[in-house]
């Protein structure tokens, strides 16, 4: 496809320059008009209209869907729903494969769905954590807006910190880390959840969001002695959620493609977003600019190395004219280059020149290297999945029994489809699959909302947290915290494994510690009871020890733990090379005493012990007075390693 000038733009459509303000000087049947001779002048379309189509592939055929949008919804028969742009049809019809078109104008059956775009309450649903009062989604805003008053309101509990990189249009990315004594920065074990790789998601936003609110909020309620005392939390969920935020650090990033977010927030009235843009941005501007997916990168390549522009835009002026894109969670290092994305810039998976390419991946690659993220979620719409690794091969994942059941388990809490990510399609460098093989995070992919991107809020949102907050639970205390810490968590399973069912059996019992067989996809699934979950089990990596002086008295200091190495990209990429650099540098405070307990990554590579390569992380020990100490220590999952006194006088 080759983009229109925006000069022909203009003059197909009868415009002058002064167009961009076309929002607020055109009745909205003109804009409508203007925003279809548009879409089909650039895509070269007979309908100019955003379609869904259900596709038949088979193995020999799935690699032709790459650079086509999907929708994450899969059906029993394997076939598969895509979001067909302006010009994809006669692609798709070019493949040979069979297909059918669902849905002639997406547009127009989410303007009718979205209505005012909050939709219908479920009936007799109590209020959750972090729900908005006005009952649609946040903007990005207010996302910023929330996480600002969460960290005033409990700044004992929560910080606010700022990403290390600005957007691409200047703007600053937010987070919230959330643990008892925040600025006390020990070992904790952290659990990381994310939103918004891609900007139409709007639901993927939020669930973190909601779930700091979750924990926040539990917390205040215990040590006011108000345990259980709202609908929407029993006494023993406030009591789990107050534990973890004694016992771990949480990190909760909402929106990671700021840029894009803002651009797909903003748009006609009765559409779930603010105000009419006018900005010719992407191949196919005004083309249904809610359904943007990726970040805000310019096709000019002049522009790429730097910012796109020094002063980020809201949507009712131009928002980088030109804008083409790079897919988030196709640019992340791990088996980067490879099926399942593209390379070319106008495809929905345009993967970037180079890992790593984009700001809003380097931004969460900050994170996982300053932080020791032992688990973690990032957050997606829609098709209600579970997905873990991996990605790009059919092949178990090293730790395929703990990821498989963890993961079975929190697909009964949600009533979510459970399975490996290729089983829903090919992808390669994903954000999911980056956290478990780079540093061995145990990470999922979660796909919220049904079937659809970013469906009514009030009758998808707060339905689907109240489902999710206990696998969240039962995800962060079981990889999270040490055996003896899990009482709660046991506490909670004896209720929930006769009541947690699905078909009509007691599947969170048999999922964490029976035998099954179940096909989904087309793969196989079986486990047997030997490979059962132990709820004693460890499922991280510990470091501990203690800094002392030369006449071994205890001593405050810092504690490293750090790694170079390298994650292997998909032989035959386009960047030209078979790896890339990679490393972790991870900071934190001793006791008083010099005591530490750091729960840490395994300091191998998941793929690289699977092979019978160990590796080994540099732990040091320092003192303000200079004074410092290494060593070297390969751990396992579920190794404990005790360095003892560490002289560091």
């Amino acid at each position: 496809m080759t983009p229109t000038p925006r000069r022909d733009f203009l003059k197909a459509l009868g415009l002058g320059g002064a167009a961009v303000a076309f929002g607020t000087a055109f009745s909205p049947a003109v804009r409508s008009t203007a925003e279809s001779a548009v879409a089909r002048i650039a895509g070269g379309d007979t309908t100019g209209l955003l379609q869904l189509a259900r596709v038949w592939p088979t193995p020999g055929t799935s690699r032709l869907l790459d650079g086509f949008d999907d929708t994450h919804n899969v059906f029993d028969d394997g076939s598969v729903e895509l979001l067909l742009w302006p010009g994809d049809e006669q692609r798709l019809r070019a493949t040979g494969m069979r297909f059918e078109v669902t849905e002639r104008d997406l547009i127009a059956r989410d303007a009718a769905l979205f209505g005012d775009g909050r939709g219908v309450r479920p009936l007799g649903l109590a209020p959750q954590p972090g729900e908005t009062a006005d009952g649609t989604y946040r903007d990005l805003a207010q996302h910023n807006a929330d996480m600002q008053q969460l960290a005033a309101t409990y700044p004992l509990l929560c910080e606010l910190f700022e990403l290390p990189e600005k957007s691409l249009q200047g703007r600053t990315i937010y987070g919230l880390e959330i643990a008892e004594d925040v600025a006390r920065k020990d070992g904790r074990p952290v659990f990381y959840n994310d939103g918004i790789h891609h900007s139409r998601e709007w639901p993927a936003a939020e669930v973190p969001i909601m779930w700091a609110y979750d924990l926040l909020e539990a917390y205040a309620r215990v040590e006011a002695g108000e345990a259980g005392t709202t609908e929407s939390s029993s006494e023993l969920d406030d009591l789990r959620l107050h534990h973890l935020v004694r016992t771990t650090r949480n990190l909760v990033v909402p929106v990671v493609n700021v840029d894009g977010y803002d651009y797909s927030r903003t748009g006609p009235a009765g559409t779930g977003r603010d105000v009419f843009d006018s900005s010719f941005t992407g191949i196919n501007p005004l083309a249904g600019m809610q359904y943007w997916r990726k970040n805000m990168r310019s096709a000019a390549k002049a522009l790429n190395t730097g910012t796109e522009s020094g002063i980020p835009q809201n949507g009712v002026l131009p928002t980088t004219p030109g804008a083409v894109g790079v897919d988030n969670n196709r640019n992340y290092s791990y088996r980067w280059g490879g099926d399942g994305s593209s390379g070319s810039m106008i495809s929905q998976t345009y993967r970037g020149d180079l890992p790593f390419s984009e700001p809003e991946s380097r931004n969460v690659r900050a994170l996982h290297e300053r932080y020791q993220c032992v688990a973690g979620i990032t957050h997606h719409t829609s098709g209600n999945l579970v997905l873990w690794a991996w990605g790009d091969t059919h092949d178990d994942a090293p730790d395929d029994v703990l990821l498989a059941r963890l993961g079975f388990a929190c697909g009964d809490y949600v009533k979510y489809r459970p399975t490996k990510s290729i089983d829903l399609y090919v992808t390669t460098g994903t954000c999911s699959d980056w956290m478990y093989g780079t540093f061995g995070s145990v990470s999922y992919t979660f796909e919220h909302a049904g079937n659809s991107f970013h469906p009514p809020y009030l009758e998808v949102v707060p339905q689907f947290y109240a489902n999710n907050r206990r696998a969240f639970m039962l995800m962060a205390e079981l990889i999270c915290l040490e055996p003896e810490q899990r009482d709660l968590m046991k506490q909670a399973l004896d209720h929930d494994l006769d009541r947690v069912t699905r078909n009509g059996i007691d599947s969170l019992r048999t999922h964490l510690f029976g035998s099954f067989s179940e096909q989904l996809s087309g793969t196989d699934y079986a486990y047997d009871a030997s490979s059962a979950l132990s709820m004693d089990g460890r499922y991280n990596c510990v470091v501990t020890g203690r800094l002392v002086d030369a006449a071994g008295n205890g001593v405050k200091g810092t504690v490293r733990n750090s790694k170079q190495f390298a994650n292997p990209l998909v032989p035959g990429n386009p960047a030209g090379y078979d790896e890339e650099p990679a490393m972790w540098d991870s900071v934190i405070e001793t006791a008083d005493d010099g005591t530490f307990r750091w729960t840490v990554y395994p300091s191998t590579a998941p793929a690289k012990e699977f092979a019978g390569t160990l590796e080994a992380v540099t732990i040091t020990a320092a003192t303000g007075g200079g004074g410092e100490v290494t060593r070297q220590v390969t751990l396992s999952r579920g190794e404990v390693a005790d360095l003892g006194d560490l002289t560091v006088a």
